[in-house]
């Protein structure tokens, strides 16, 4: 392991929320990686801060700062001697200053979903709302190439992580017979209600829905299969929702979650992403609510693994599958979903006003982006998925 050194500066002086903000994003970044923070020190116009972590290398403690989108200046790997290595030295310097106490830390809540909980009953689902066309038809086969290679049987019963609009529970209640049953939880109780009323339109009398935070409330069970079709990217604390998950499961029981792959495999999200980023200035900490960690967060499929392997799974496999999604009916709706969802639309609603001030030049340059992309059937760009399966 390596001690490393990360500075950060701030334009005004930091406060105490928003070090615990910086934290909570921080730590399971971290975490996943290996590392662990160790200590903070804070000038004393709170405008530049040192913090020191144990990991791996430096280049991991920097994945995790762009994971977390916290700014940081510079990261470096350190030796670094303290009076603690120095027992003859320590007694001086306690002699010199008294007996030391511990020093004062910025307080830190536990790792909370409440504030993403918030933004997917709020502002998200209004979008997803909107946009239910392309979020169900759109993804549709990256749920149905999860549930061809790994079905569940017959009379099983399912939990679905982060239902969503409930589609994929309604495929796994009728997967899994008239003797099985399907459980769809997810954060927000609007996505709740939406899907118990298509459920219920659809005549599926075997699937349940419940509202509940994964993190930490109890999922019910036990379950055979775990499923999630994008819905495990977004918690605050990706191992301690995981672990819950496989809390819930039977002995031997499985997970089939699907994630996103890299930005760069998924030009359905990073074309318009590119675009946003060269014209309008990321905001942070404004205050706004924000949707988690976000759609890349599991990307990878040795952070997913190790988060995985934390949680208590194991037997883990990654599939890829490739697959074209639809995301508009033409270029005009593909630039309105652009701005509402992903990455793009997450920079637009953060910036506020200023995001606002630039979206002629904004729709003028996703149109010469995404206008190659147009088909007879709509506004076709490929994506890119791991099918995660665990025991």
């Amino acid at each position: 392991m390596a001690r490393v050194l990360v500075e950060q500066q701030f334009a005004q002086p930091l406060t105490d929320e928003q070090y615990g903000t910086f934290a909570r994003r921080l730590d399971p970044c971290i975490e996943v990686r290996h590392g662990m923070w160790r200590r903070s020190s804070i000038s004393a116009d709170k405008q530049r801060m040192i913090c020191e972590f144990e990991a791996p290398d430096a280049e991991a403690v920097r994945e995790a700062f762009r994971a977390s989108g916290v700014d940081y200046e510079r990261a470096w790997a350190a030796d670094v001697f303290a009076v603690e290595d120095y027992p003859d030295q320590l007694k001086k310097l306690e002699t010199l200053v008294g007996k030391r106490k511990p020093a004062a830390s910025a307080p830190v809540d536990a790792l909370s979903n409440d504030e993403a909980a918030a933004t997917w009953n709020g502002v998200l689902f209004d979008k997803f709302l909107r946009f239910k066309h392309v979020l169900t038809a759109g993804f549709a086969s990256h749920g149905a190439a999860a549930l061809e290679r790994h079905p569940p049987h017959a009379g099983a019963r399912v939990l679905d992580v982060g239902c969503g609009f409930g589609d994929d529970t309604i495929a796994l209640a009728r997967a899994t017979g008239e003797s099985g049953a399907a459980y769809g939880v997810d954060v927000a109780p609007r996505f709740v209600e939406a899907a118990r009323t298509d459920a219920a339109r659809a005549g599926v009398g075997n699937a349940t829905f419940f509202a509940a935070d994964v993190q930490t409330d109890l999922l019910g069970g036990p379950y055979d299969l775990a499923f999630s079709r994008f819905g495990t990217m977004f918690f605050a604390d990706p191992v301690a929702a995981l672990r819950n998950v496989r809390r819930s499961l039977a002995p031997g029981g499985r997970l089939c979650a699907i994630v996103w792959r890299r930005r760069e495999d998924n030009p359905w999200l990073h074309v318009a992403e590119r675009v946003v980023r060269a014209l309008v200035p990321e905001t942070r900490d404004t205050g706004a609510p924000t949707c988690g960690p976000g759609p890349f967060s599991m990307s990878s499929a040795d952070v997913t693994s190790d988060i995985l392997l934390r949680a208590g799974f194991r037997d883990l496999a990654f599939e890829r599958h490739d697959a074209p999604v639809v995301v508009g009916r033409d270029v005009d709706e593909a630039i309105d979903f652009a701005m509402a969802l992903g990455p793009a639309g997450e920079i637009l609603r953060l910036a506020g006003e200023d995001g606002d001030g630039r979206r002629s030049p904004v729709i003028a340059a996703l149109r010469d982006a995404m206008g190659p992309y147009a088909r007879p059937g709509g506004v076709e760009m490929e994506s890119s998925t791991w099918i995660v399966t665990a025991r």
